[in-house]
């Protein structure tokens, strides 16, 4: 690859005022979802706290309803209402002292009494059985590893802000932006005419496509690797906790469910969505050439991603073949922890997979784009 030419597409790129905007907007996406995510982890750190003293009312109401001149033996009932409210009194005490070690004990505890109850036939309606289990596995593993629990969604140290952009980055939003950014890079050739220019330089049209298509890819993974690093020193500088790596992360799998570290679920999801990455510019190449339009391009890669990728989802014929689908691998951490595969109870979904199908896939649509481009008429 000559080294001039992605020079030269980078010139071109830094000149386009559109490329700057989207830029900005990347960052102003950023910024916007610190402060949102800020806000959210202050309001479920105070809503915690408000639903134990609710629950602590509703109990200690509970016990004192208990009819006292009963027939019926209800030491048992209040002997397991007085053991809930004890627990969840300590509960309440270890969230407003931040005592988080004492407040995982206690969680755990509760948990496990929930689901002992449930096994009773004790409990009608509360939390689902799945729920509380995924959140007394991953209390657990915490406990074990004695690890500061974080809310998954709004988590905002370092590493845990840093997975929450990269989450929102590897889904059809950041797909959208980078789309956006880079569906001109060969159809705006077309609409200017340069491309009857390019074609009469000595340069073969396989190398032109090539270094289109490299040049994309570069671009937007250190787009997204810029970002990357800006969200992981912001979490970790604005609140002077840059999270722990190991960070256990619940994954689903065939026979139930395993944890990995934080950094694995990050650098593997990286990984796959690489390979999206080139997937996504080899459909936006193919569209070019073929519509030789920039809005067109835009439009129907936009609309081919959405509609595979809807199907993928909701059509449950296709479940069984997804792991084929390259449009099954988009969101490349719900990929990996697991959450598409468990949603389509299609195991085969998996990292290794992802990169055969998406690289199968994209060799596809560059040979195809290649045939067409050397039939074509442009001169």
């Amino acid at each position: 690859m000559n080294s001039s030419l992605i020079l030269f597409e980078l010139i071109k790129f830094k000149k386009k005022r559109k490329n700057i905007v989207i830029f900005s907007l990347f960052l102003l996406i950023v910024l916007l979802f610190f402060i949102l995510n800020n806000k959210m982890s202050s309001t479920y750190a105070e809503s915690r706290i408000q639903e134990e003293k609710f629950a602590i009312e509703s109990l200690q109401e509970a016990i004192q309803n208990l009819p006292q001149d009963s027939k019926v033996d209800i030491s048992s009932v209040s002997e397991s209402y007085n053991s809930e409210l004890n627990l969840r009194q300590d509960l309440l005490r270890a969230y407003q002292e931040d005592n988080w070690l004492v407040a995982l004990e206690k969680q755990i505890m509760l948990d496990q009494n929930s689901l002992e109850s449930l096994d009773k036939g004790n409990v009608i309606g509360g939390e689902p059985r799945e729920v509380v289990e995924k959140r007394l596995a991953i209390n657990e593993e915490l406990l074990h590893k004695k690890i500061k629990p974080e809310e998954s969604y709004y988590g905002t140290s370092g590493i845990q802000f840093l997975k929450n952009i990269l989450k929102l980055g590897m889904s059809f939003s950041g797909l959208l932006l980078s789309i956006f950014l880079i569906g001109d890079i060969l159809s705006n050739e077309y609409e200017k005419g340069t491309i009857k220019y390019i074609f009469t330089q000595p340069i073969s049209r396989k190398k032109i496509l090539t270094t289109k298509l490299i040049f994309s890819v570069i671009v937007l993974f250190l787009i997204y690797f810029t970002f990357g690093l800006v969200s992981f020193f912001l979490g970790g500088l604005y609140n002077g906790d840059f999270g722990n790596i190991n960070y256990p992360v619940y994954v689903y799998r065939n026979n139930g469910y395993d944890f990995i570290s934080l950094v694995e679920l990050i650098f593997s999801s990286s990984l796959l969505f690489f390979f999206v990455i080139l997937f996504i510019v080899s459909i936006v190449i193919l569209m070019s050439v073929l519509t030789k339009n920039s809005m067109l391009t835009i439009g129907f890669t936009l609309l081919i991603i959405l509609l595979f990728t809807f199907s993928t989802e909701k059509f449950t014929f296709l479940y069984p073949y997804n792991h084929l689908i390259p449009f099954s691998y988009i969101d490349s951490i719900q990929v990996i922890d697991g959450t598409i595969s468990n949603n389509s109870s299609n195991f085969n979904i998996s990292l290794i997979t992802g990169i055969l199908v998406l690289s199968i896939s994209t060799l596809i649509a560059v040979i195809y784009t290649r045939v067409l481009i050397n039939r074509s008429n442009e001169i």
